[in-house]
């Protein structure tokens, strides 16, 4: 468990962990293994304090003046050259609780002596629930602003490996490894806003009286929209490598990737690659 309280008023992290490692020989070329991680974690805080309060003059009252000079609790003065009193900002709760859980299994087979086969299944499912309220103080008038967002993420990945390795009398290493992996991901987004809560003591959508509003680029649009979007991979992949008394090494690879995100006439594409080392530190001179 993690706990850290910021030094802004009303901000504040905590987090807590769970890690668990698992380790099992099924056989004398058998084994299995599986790590797990899950955690989760809320984080309040106000955004924008700090830069806002270097841009503020130090000469700008902390409430509004009346006619006659005295400070009118609980009305902020105006802006003063576009600037937000920083006290604003800690009129604006913003709550994120995050939910996240990892998990990756992995299969290990020994074929041969110098051959060897792994597949491994991972998975990273991360929850993002977001809730906003600015106070009417921070508006200067009665038009609350509530907002809730809730984001999932989905990632998946499967890879399967071939490995060959080869060690000659003569000082010369073989390193041979083929296989092929999948991977996908999904993100869905809900995200509503709405305005005119009654009272600063209740932050949730259901005081609102109607949706929120926005004007970009001259369009009207609804503080209310959802959007799911995702890309998948496969992939092909080999790498040969080979060195002569580890002094000089000689690598070749290449893989081969279908991708969601490639151009709809041209979904795989190839990368091979080249490469040559010399260690001079394993020279005698």
């Amino acid at each position: 468990y993690y706990n850290n309280t910021g030094v802004v008023k009303d901000s504040r992290y905590d987090r807590l962990t769970f890690n668990l490692n698992i380790n099992h020989k099924l056989s004398n070329r058998f084994s299995i293994s599986n790590s797990f991680k899950a955690s989760y974690s809320i984080t309040e805080r106000s955004d924008g304090v700090f830069a806002s309060a270097v841009r503020t003059l130090p000469f700008n009252p902390m409430w509004d003046l009346d006619s006659a000079g005295n400070e009118i609790e609980g009305k902020l003065p105006d802006r003063l050259f576009q600037n937000e009193h920083p006290f604003v900002h800690v009129y604006r709760n913003n709550r994120t609780r995050v939910s996240r859980m990892i998990n990756n299994l992995f299969l290990d087979a020994e074929i041969s002596k110098n051959l060897n086969w792994r597949s491994s299944f991972g998975i990273d499912f991360r929850s993002e629930k977001e809730s906003w309220f600015e106070k009417g103080v921070a508006l200067q008038n009665p038009q609350r602003i509530s907002r809730a967002q809730k984001v999932n993420n989905f990632l998946f990945l499967n890879e399967n490996t071939l490995t060959y390795n080869h060690s000659f009398s003569n000082g010369h290493e073989l390193d041979v490894i083929v296989g092929f992996t999948v991977q996908k991901n999904e993100l869905n987004t809900l995200r509503v806003e709405g305005k005119g809560a009654g009272s600063d003591y209740i932050p949730t959508l259901n005081a609102s009286t109607h949706v929120n509003y926005f004007n970009i680029d001259d369009k009207i649009l609804p503080g209310i929209y959802s959007y799911n979007t995702g890309w998948g991979i496969l992939s092909l992949v080999s790498r040969l490598n080979y060195s002569i008394k580890d002094k000089y090494l000689f690598s070749i690879s290449f893989r081969r990737d279908g991708s969601s995100r490639f151009g709809e006439n041209n979904k795989f594409a190839n990368f091979p690659a080249i490469s040559a080392g010399w260690r001079l530190i394993n020279e005698p001179f």
